[in-house]
C-alpha cells in the first residue's frame, strides 16, 4: 500500500471506563514509513467503545480512498495502443480509460460470437474504428443492448488488458477482477457501414462493411445448430461467411445461387477475415430494410 502525501484521519472513540490518566500509542502495521504530525486528543461525541481495563484497542484510521483518475479516449486511439505483433498489454496502470461508442452486434439476427461485445465509433468509416470487448462479464451486461445503441464503456485501471491474438485486436480482464463497466447512453444511432473489398477486409475488424459483387456458385443452409462456414467470391477473391449455429436469422435457412452484396462485422478467426452476416432486419430491428443486407434469398 503506498500513500502519497498528507491526510487527515480522525478515530471517534468513548471509554468503558474514564481512568485518571491515559496515554496513548500510535501502531503502525502496514509495513511502510509513516509520519504523524499535529495529533490531538479532543473531546468530541464519541464512537466504538473501548475497555481499557480489558486491554482494548482502537482500530486505526485508513487513509481515505481516493477514485481512480480517468481519462477520455476513442475507439481509434485504442486500436493504435493494441501491440503490432501477438501479445498483450495493461490499457492504462494509474488512469480508468471511457469511451464513447456504437453497438455493432446483431443481436436481434444472434449471429454474433459468444461473451463478446463488438462496437465501433459513430460515424467512422476508416479502417481502425472498432473493437471487440471479448471474456468474464461481457455476455451479462449484452443482453440489453441492442444493434446501434450508444454506449459509454470504461477500462478500470490496471485490468483492462490490449490483445492481438494472432491479429485480433479485443480487449479483455487480466485477472478475475472487473476490468470494464458499461452504461447505455439511452438512444440509438445509424450504423455507419463501410464499403470494402474482401482484400481489405481485415483493417475493418470490428466495424460494420458490406461487400459488393458477391457471387454464390449454388445452394446451402446458411447453419442449423452447429456453426456454418461459407466460402463465396468476391472480384476473383475468396469472402468467408460465418454464421453461429442456432442464430435465429439463419438457423435451417437456405440460400440460393445469386449475386449481390452482404453485409455485416468483420472478425478475424484463425487469422482470416471473416464476416459475421447480418439478418434481413439488422440495421434498425423496427424497419424492413429493402433486401440492403439481405443478399440471397431464404426459404424452407
Amino acid at each position: 500500500m503506498t500513500v502519497d502525501g498528507w491526510h487527515e484521519v480522525a478515530c471517534d472513540f468513548s471509554l468503558a471506563e474514564v481512568p485518571e490518566m491515559v496515554s496513548l500509542a500510535f501502531v503502525c502495521d502496514q509495513g511502510f514509513e509513516v509520519r504523524l504530525d499535529d495529533v490531538a486528543l479532543s473531546t468530541g461525541e464519541g464512537g466504538v467503545t473501548v475497555d481499557l481495563a480489558g486491554g482494548g484497542e482502537i482500530e486505526r484510521a485508513e487513509p481515505p480512498v481516493e477514485p481512480p483518475a480517468e481519462r477520455t479516449v476513442t475507439v481509434s486511439e485504442i486500436v493504435g495502443m493494441i501491440p503490432a505483433s501477438t501479445g498483450r498489454v495493461v490499457a492504462d496502470e494509474e488512469s480508468d480509460m471511457l469511451f464513447h461508442a456504437v453497438v455493432q452486434n446483431d443481436f436481434a439476427g444472434g449471429n454474433n460470437a459468444a461473451a463478446t461485445l463488438v462496437v465501433a465509433e459513430e460515424g467512422a468509416v476508416n479502417a481502425g474504428c472498432g473493437i471487440s470487448l471479448c471474456g468474464s462479464g461481457v455476455e451479462s451486461v449484452t443482453a440489453d443492448l441492442v444493434m446501434g445503441e450508444r454506449v459509454l464503456v470504461r477500462l478500470i485501471c490496471g485490468e483492462a488488458m490490449l490483445c492481438n491474438d494472432g491479429g485480433a485486436f479485443y480487449i479483455t480482464g487480466k485477472g478475475a477482477e472487473p476490468w470494464f463497466e458499461i452504461e447505455s447512453e439511452g438512444s440509438i444511432a445509424e450504423v455507419a457501414v463501410a464499403t470494402v473489398d474482401v482484400q481489405h477486409l481485415a483493417e475493418y475488424q470490428n466495424m460494420t462493411v458490406t461487400v459488393e459483387n458477391v457471387e454464390s456458385d449454388g445452394e446451402g443452409v446458411w447453419c442449423d445448430d452447429r456453426d456454418g462456414e461459407h466460402f463465396f467470391s468476391a472480384a476473383g477473391d475468396v469472402l468467408r461467411i460465418f454464421v453461429r449455429g442456432g442464430a435465429a436469422a439463419f438457423s435451417d435457412k437456405h440460400f440460393g445461387a445469386a449475386r449481390g452484396r452482404i453485409s455485416g462485422v468483420v472478425t478475424i478467426r484463425g487469422g482470416e477475415a471473416h464476416l459475421f452476416k447480418y439478418g434481413a432486419r439488422a440495421a434498425d430491428p423496427g424497419k424492413e430494410i429493402n433486401g440492403i443486407h439481405w443478399l440471397f434469398l431464404s426459404y424452407g
